[in-house]
Protein backbone atom coordinates (compact mmCIF):
# COMPACT_ATOMS: atom_id res chain seq x y z
CA UNK A 1 0.00 0.00 0.00
CA UNK A 2 2.95 2.04 0.46
CA UNK A 3 4.61 1.92 -2.55
CA UNK A 4 1.39 2.13 -4.18
CA UNK A 5 0.77 5.73 -2.26
CA UNK A 6 4.27 6.65 -2.90
CA UNK A 7 3.77 5.92 -6.89
CA UNK A 8 0.62 7.83 -6.60
CA UNK A 9 2.58 10.73 -5.02
CA UNK A 10 5.32 10.48 -7.15
CA UNK A 11 3.26 10.73 -10.56
CA UNK A 12 1.58 13.82 -8.77
CA UNK A 13 4.72 15.51 -7.65
CA UNK A 14 6.58 15.05 -11.31
CA UNK A 15 3.44 16.98 -12.90
CA UNK A 16 3.49 19.53 -10.12
CA UNK A 17 6.84 20.02 -12.22
CA UNK A 18 5.42 20.68 -15.13
CA UNK A 19 5.27 23.96 -16.35
CA UNK A 20 2.39 25.86 -18.17
CA UNK A 21 1.44 24.52 -21.87
CA UNK A 22 2.65 26.53 -24.77
CA UNK A 23 0.68 29.36 -26.44
CA UNK A 24 -1.31 27.78 -29.53
CA UNK A 25 0.46 28.71 -32.61
CA UNK A 26 -1.56 30.99 -34.90
CA UNK A 27 -2.64 29.81 -38.26
CA UNK A 28 -0.09 29.63 -41.37
CA UNK A 29 2.99 30.19 -38.29
CA UNK A 30 5.98 28.03 -38.80
CA UNK A 31 6.58 26.58 -35.56
CA UNK A 32 10.11 25.09 -35.39
CA UNK A 33 11.09 21.75 -33.39
CA UNK A 34 12.05 21.75 -29.80
CA UNK A 35 15.43 20.92 -29.33
CA UNK A 36 15.65 17.58 -28.05
CA UNK A 37 19.06 16.70 -26.27
CA UNK A 38 20.63 14.12 -27.69
CA UNK A 39 21.00 11.08 -24.59
CA UNK A 40 24.58 10.35 -24.05
CA UNK A 41 25.29 7.19 -22.34
CA UNK A 42 24.83 7.48 -19.01
CA UNK A 43 27.73 7.12 -16.02
CA UNK A 44 27.21 3.02 -15.08
CA UNK A 45 26.89 4.47 -11.37
CA UNK A 46 24.24 7.02 -11.85
CA UNK A 47 22.59 4.39 -14.50
CA UNK A 48 23.27 1.22 -11.85
CA UNK A 49 22.25 3.52 -9.09
CA UNK A 50 18.59 4.43 -10.58
CA UNK A 51 18.09 0.94 -11.84
CA UNK A 52 18.19 -0.70 -8.51
CA UNK A 53 14.88 0.86 -7.40
CA UNK A 54 12.66 -1.09 -5.68
CA UNK A 55 15.37 -3.83 -5.92
CA UNK A 56 16.31 -5.59 -2.38
CA UNK A 57 19.56 -4.15 -2.98
CA UNK A 58 18.25 -0.56 -3.37
CA UNK A 59 20.08 2.56 -2.38
CA UNK A 60 19.43 4.38 0.79
CA UNK A 61 18.22 8.29 0.94
CA UNK A 62 21.62 9.49 2.01
CA UNK A 63 23.76 7.39 -0.53
CA UNK A 64 21.37 8.75 -3.63
CA UNK A 65 22.00 12.75 -2.10
CA UNK A 66 25.79 11.67 -1.78
CA UNK A 67 26.41 10.45 -5.37
CA UNK A 68 23.87 12.75 -7.13
CA UNK A 69 23.77 15.98 -5.26
CA UNK A 70 21.25 18.23 -3.41
CA UNK A 71 17.44 17.68 -5.06
CA UNK A 72 15.43 20.87 -6.42
CA UNK A 73 12.78 19.76 -4.57
CA UNK A 74 12.82 17.42 -1.60
CA UNK A 75 9.73 16.77 0.41
CA UNK A 76 10.35 14.00 3.62
CA UNK A 77 7.59 12.79 5.44
CA UNK A 78 7.33 10.20 8.43
CA UNK A 79 7.39 6.67 6.60
CA UNK A 80 8.75 8.21 2.99
CA UNK A 81 10.44 10.89 1.02
CA UNK A 82 10.70 12.36 -3.08
CA UNK A 83 13.18 14.07 -4.17
CA UNK A 84 12.57 15.89 -7.51
CA UNK A 85 16.03 16.80 -9.93
CA UNK A 86 15.21 19.41 -12.73
CA UNK A 87 17.71 18.34 -15.49
CA UNK A 88 18.16 19.66 -18.98
CA UNK A 89 15.37 18.15 -21.16
CA UNK A 90 14.32 16.01 -17.94
CA UNK A 91 13.00 15.77 -14.48
CA UNK A 92 13.28 13.09 -12.71
CA UNK A 93 11.13 11.91 -9.49
CA UNK A 94 12.61 9.00 -7.12
CA UNK A 95 10.52 7.94 -4.12
CA UNK A 96 11.75 6.40 -1.26
CA UNK A 97 9.59 4.43 1.66
CA UNK A 98 10.91 2.84 4.92
CA UNK A 99 12.46 -0.87 4.91
CA UNK A 100 12.01 -3.03 7.93
CA UNK A 101 15.18 -1.38 9.81
CA UNK A 102 13.28 2.28 9.62
CA UNK A 103 15.90 3.19 6.54
CA UNK A 104 14.67 5.08 3.62
CA UNK A 105 15.24 2.90 0.15
CA UNK A 106 14.75 3.95 -3.30
CA UNK A 107 11.20 2.31 -4.39
CA UNK A 108 10.77 3.85 -7.61
CA UNK A 109 11.89 6.21 -10.44
CA UNK A 110 9.96 8.26 -12.84
CA UNK A 111 11.21 10.59 -15.46
CA UNK A 112 9.35 13.03 -17.37
CA UNK A 113 9.49 15.68 -19.46
CA UNK A 114 10.16 19.45 -17.65
CA UNK A 115 8.01 21.04 -20.22
CA UNK A 116 4.46 20.42 -21.05
CA UNK A 117 3.63 18.75 -24.08
CA UNK A 118 7.33 17.35 -24.52
CA UNK A 119 8.36 13.91 -25.21
CA UNK A 120 8.80 12.14 -21.81
CA UNK A 121 12.96 11.24 -21.73
CA UNK A 122 13.78 7.86 -21.11
CA UNK A 123 15.96 6.91 -17.53
CA UNK A 124 19.18 6.75 -19.51
CA UNK A 125 18.64 10.48 -20.96
CA UNK A 126 17.65 11.10 -17.25
CA UNK A 127 21.09 9.24 -15.92
CA UNK A 128 22.80 11.28 -18.66
CA UNK A 129 21.82 14.47 -17.59
CA UNK A 130 22.26 14.07 -14.21
CA UNK A 131 25.79 13.35 -14.52
CA UNK A 132 26.49 16.01 -17.00
CA UNK A 133 24.90 17.98 -13.57
CA UNK A 134 27.57 16.06 -11.08
CA UNK A 135 30.39 16.91 -13.89
CA UNK A 136 29.80 20.72 -14.17
CA UNK A 137 28.63 21.46 -10.19
CA UNK A 138 32.17 22.03 -8.10
CA UNK A 139 33.43 20.00 -5.64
Amino acid sequence: MKTIALSAGAVLALAACATTPPAPVPQGAVQRPRSVVAPLPPSPEVATLLRRAGREDAPFYEDVQRLLGPADVARRETAGALLTYRLDGCALVLAFAMDNLNRLRLIEVAPGAVRFGDPAPGLDQCAAALEARRASSPG
